[in-house]
């Protein structure tokens, strides 16, 4: 029995475009989307294009991971992580999917990315670099401003911080607190360049 594809799986997308689009829709602007999850939202979105050859109706997990590591491999790469810890959007992979439209299509990833702006725009961090006393933003603000404390791993604070960078490109007001602030927290770490 063949399965019918999607409209998106149908408009032209390549693989990588579609491993993206599955990360956005699982709600991987703000969260680590683990690669199995990636998996089944792509091939719902394209059946035939990661399934095995001689088995069609069986999704060829080998085939998104393979996917996910070639757009990892790219200059602009448009995700960010590992196999082992899970994937995100990265900024470039934020601003591709608003260039597509992408954002709109899935109202309850927008929803989650509105909740996390107004979040944001309610700290402490916030209201006094609005107010122009950015230089009094404690260390104590920067943890609440990004939900993360000093027990967090280097890979908690990767994640949220990413997800904060991804709302900021929606929220220009944010983007330059959060480019002062995330070199506050981890200046050894790559985060989402």
């Amino acid at each position: 029995m063949k399965k019918k594809m999607s409209k998106i799986g149908q408009t032209g997308f390549t693989k990588k475009d579609l491993v993206v689009i599955a990360i956005l829709y699982l709600g991987g602007t703000l969260h680590l989307i683990h690669t199995e999850d990636i998996a089944i939202k792509a091939a719902g979105l394209a059946p035939r294009r990661f399934a095995w050859e001689k088995y069609p109706d069986y999704i060829n997990l080998e085939s998104v991971r393979i996917t996910l590591k070639n757009e990892m491999m790219d200059e602009n790469s448009r995700v960010v992580g590992s196999v082992k810890e899970g994937w995100m959007l990265s900024r470039e992979g934020m601003n591709w999917c608003m260039d597509k439209g992408l954002l709109t299509s899935h109202p309850e990833v927008k929803i989650a990315i509105m909740d996390e702006i107004n979040r944001l725009k309610k700290t402490r961090a916030f209201e006094k670099f609005e107010v122009g006393k950015g230089k009094e933003i404690s260390e104590s603000d920067v943890e609440n401003f990004f939900r993360i404390d000093r027990y967090f791993s280097d890979r908690n604070k990767r994640e949220r911080l990413t997800a904060v960078i991804n709302v900021s490109i929606i929220a220009s007001e944010l983007q330059a607190l959060v480019e002062g602030l995330v070199h506050r927290v981890l200046p050894a770490l790559e985060v989402n360049k």
